[in-house]
């Protein structure tokens, strides 16, 4: 007995033109492939700035920025870039944090026990009048592990309450900026952590 097996037509060109991707699918990106990049502009320095004396992590106004994952187990880093004032240098130090707030409100901080991912200060033995002007740029990385939108936001403390902390010194004319970069597939994966290490290096 004799079997014929027939297929429809098809046009060659037509199906490779299908794979030729004018912008390529998310769902098509290689895992370790940065698939999102948002940039946020504060205004100039002289309108978007925030300080305190609190001894414990407070809110940095301006400072907070929304994102949405596009997949679950992507790692996201952030990065913020501002200016800021210590108005004492005493054996005065100033710390700062990112924090992510969930879709339920709930936060996670992103630190070392509690001490921030920035540290800075001086020890002087005539500096209670003496103010420090610096650049700050802080980049950590987070696995939230939800496609839901979040929000990342910048905090600050001083040890001493007799000094002030300013992010966004008005006197400093410069561009603050935060950006936030999702990385497909990384999250929990032994090849992830390694290529991260090699990100956060280079």
């Amino acid at each position: 007995m004799t079997v014929r097996i027939t297929k429809p037509e098809f046009n060659l060109r037509d199906k490779l033109s299908e794979l030729e991707f004018f912008k390529l699918p998310y769902h098509k990106i290689p895992d370790g492939s940065v698939c999102q990049r948002k940039f946020y502009y504060l205004p100039n320095s002289g309108g978007a700035e925030n300080e305190t004396t609190s001894t414990s992590f407070v809110d940095a106004s301006y400072f907070m920025h929304y994102f949405t994952p596009r997949f679950i187990d992507s790692v996201i880093m952030i990065e913020f870039t501002v200016q800021i004032k210590r108005t004492r240098n005493d054996s005065r130090y100033n710390y700062h944090r990112i924090q992510r707030v969930n879709p339920d409100g709930t936060t996670v901080n992103l630190d070392y026990d509690n001490n921030g991912l920035s540290f800075n200060g001086a020890i002087e033995s005539n500096g209670s009048s003496t103010t420090t002007y610096a650049h700050l740029f802080l980049r950590e990385i987070d696995t939230p592990y939800t496609t839901d939108r979040i929000q990342y936001k910048l905090q600050h403390k001083v040890n001493n309450s007799d000094t002030t902390i300013r992010l966004g010194e008005n006197g400093q004319n410069r561009r603050l900026n935060c950006t936030i970069i999702e990385i497909k597939g990384l999250a929990g994966l032994e090849r992830g952590r390694l290529w991260l290490e090699f990100l956060m290096h280079y």
